[in-house]
């Protein structure tokens, strides 16, 4: 996952113009990463299982134990979600 990663590794992926750019082109990409990832406590509906690959990954519910999709959610930005 990207949240591990300290910033200089993280720009390694962005394209050639965010890597050099200002750092405010630098900031905003990593700002990019901060609002997007799986959140464990508001999973996703899980995708058609008809779909072809790439399919997201899966975890397991630790209360359930069974297998669940690993949806990327996007954050609105507000600290309540």
């Amino acid at each position: 996952m990207f949240y591990s990663f300290p910033p200089p590794h993280v720009l390694f992926f962005f394209p050639r113009f965010v890597r050099t750019g200002s750092s405010f082109v630098r900031a905003l990409g990593l700002a990019s990463l901060q609002f997007c990832g799986p959140v464990n406590t508001a999973r996703l509906p899980a995708l058609s299982p008809g779909l072809d690959p790439p399919l997201p990954p899966t975890v397991v519910n630790p209360d359930t134990g069974a297998k669940e999709q690993a949806c990327v959610t996007i954050a609105a930005g507000l600290n309540v979600f």
